[in-house]
């Protein structure tokens, strides 16, 4: 099945803040720290589990299952990606 990153919808962002506090919450549980860098790590896992799709349905159920299945990298690297394509694509509408 094809993997594609697709834009968030205004739902998805307005519930992306609540999605990043659940990953952040696990993720201080299994490292039993809390720090920005976590908040970060967690943040960037619910962005790509908003926007990333399968076969056309949301690759990963929840954040969570992000941050068991991806290494760090990958979420910063699909993060990082989701930025550069969209951020892009924004400025391009505002330039109508």
């Amino acid at each position: 099945m094809e993997e594609k990153l697709r834009q968030l919808s205004a739902r998805d962002e307005l519930r992306l803040a609540q999605e990043a506090q659940r990953g952040y919450a696990y993720l201080c549980a299994v490292t039993g720290e809390e720090s920005q860098g976590l908040w970060a790590v967690a943040h960037n896992a619910a962005l790509v589990c908003f926007s990333m799709q399968e076969g056309g349905n949301r690759k990963y159920a929840d954040v969570e299952e992000v941050l068991r299945s991806l290494s760090l990298r990958q979420i910063a690297a699909l993060a990082g990606a989701y930025q550069r394509l969209f951020e892009e694509e924004g400025e391009e509408w505002t330039k109508k």
